[in-house]
């Protein structure tokens, strides 16, 4: 077992270098108990959505004995925060780098690219490799409109031709690509 920031969700694992990638979100205590609503929830703070990714550290191990019984307990795994994003929030200020990093952001934390293609793009079982795509920017913002039946079966969203995410979205899977050379 990993212990986690309160409220965290697993929302995948990268089975190429077993990272866990988990988000949460600072909560607002739960308001009291009324008859309409005998079990309130707490609601989520405003822009404080985070993305944690642990990793296992190099002396890590799992399972086997000293790990207080657990059936698959992680030696050591230590947390990273991807950083906070606010759902959608993008402009379109700026040149081309800062497209780009606009769009790793949502990449990485909004719509959690990373869980099937990989934090750099190097594709997973699930995705494939954004990295030696051979797609232009027009086709990718293409696919990114209307993905296949088979990677929307897989949980990729569709992103609107007027969405302010698509730019920099194209912008940063444009910057992953290797050039033909390499």
């Amino acid at each position: 077992t990993i212990k986690t920031q309160q409220g965290a969700r697993t929302m995948a694992f990268d089975t190429s270098n077993h990272n866990i990638y988990t988000v949460t979100a600072d909560m607002t205590p739960a308001p009291a108990p009324t008859p309409e609503n005998p079990r309130p929830r707490p609601v989520i703070v405003p822009n404080t959505f985070t993305l944690l990714i642990y990793t296992m550290s190099p002396h890590a191990s799992v399972g086997g004995a000293g790990n207080s019984g657990a059936s698959a307990t992680v030696g050591a795994s230590t947390p990273s925060a991807a950083g906070n994003a606010s759902v959608g929030a993008s402009s379109n200020s700026g040149g081309a780098g800062s497209l780009a990093a606009q769009g790793k952001a949502l990449y990485e934390t909004t719509y959690m690219c990373v869980g099937c293609h990989g934090m750099n793009g190097e594709g997973t079982d699930l995705a494939p490799d954004l990295v030696g795509t051979r797609l232009s920017a027009d086709e990718i913002a293409k696919f990114l409109e209307k993905p296949s039946a088979d990677a929307s079966d897989k949980g990729m969203p569709d992103i609107a031709a007027t969405s302010p995410d698509l730019k920099p979205l194209v912008a940063y899977v444009v910057s992953l690509k290797r050039s033909p050379a390499q």
